[in-house]
């Protein structure tokens, strides 16, 4: 959650806290809209000239982009975790009722 609020994700919070499958999908919408305009920004830095300036933003973006691809992952596995928790519609009754 930390990462989250260091690239600046406000929602990260509402995502562990809802478990709702939906929130966890746009999560990963923001997070990987987020991800690809660092990219954009990486890749448009390479390619222009620079000095110190370039050299210093391009670790910051290396490590924004480490950071988001750790939530991105986080996202995924929780939302997995979902998927595998849903109880089936024809559960058992409890033994001690047919009694």
């Amino acid at each position: 959650m930390r990462r989250a609020a260091a690239i600046g994700i406000i929602d990260a919070g509402k995502v562990v806290m809802e478990g709702n499958r939906m929130v966890h999908t746009r999560m990963l919408a923001i997070l990987r809209a987020k991800l690809r305009t660092i990219n954009i920004e990486h890749s448009a830095l390479r390619r222009s000239g620079g000095g110190e300036g370039r050299s210093r933003r391009m670790r910051e973006l290396r490590l924004e982009r480490q950071a988001l691809m750790l939530l991105i992952a986080e996202e995924r596995d929780a939302q997995k975790a979902m998927c595998k928790v849903r109880v089936p519609a024809h559960a058992p009754s409890s033994p001690l009722r047919s009694a």
